[in-house]
């Protein structure tokens, strides 16, 4: 996974455009919300042209689509590059966000949201 990540925030950083999907049915990461997890991952290597999503598929008793809370939130612009400040451990801030992720740990994700 962390050479992955590290391809992902290479793309990112260059403005390659690059979309990241998670499904909500594969998100859960133990105690963590579904969505911080993902989220987090697609922050730490987001750009200028970089998209998310999430779905659950072609199956047609779940709901398709989700709109999360987190598109409504203020992200502001990035303050840098992720940076990767521990053996498996990522950081990036941005303006009203910060994200910290253990890519041995996934319960010990953060993101942050400042209140404006």
């Amino acid at each position: 996974m962390e050479s992955l990540l590290q391809f992902a925030i290479d793309l990112g950083a260059r403005g390659v455009p690059m979309q990241m999907h998670a499904s909500p049915i594969n998100g859960n990461c133990g105690g963590v919300n579904f969505t911080d997890w993902p989220v987090s991952l697609f922050l730490l290597a987001a750009g200028e042209h970089s998209y998310y999503s999430t779905g659950s598929g072609w199956n047609p008793s779940l709901q398709q689509s989700l709109w999360l809370p987190e598109y409504d939130r203020p992200l502001g612009a990035p303050k840098g590059l992720a940076q990767n400040i521990a053996p498996h451990v990522y950081t990036r801030e941005f303006e009203h966000a910060s994200v910290w992720v253990n890519l041995t740990d996934c319960n010990a994700t953060k993101l942050e949201w400042s209140s404006a």
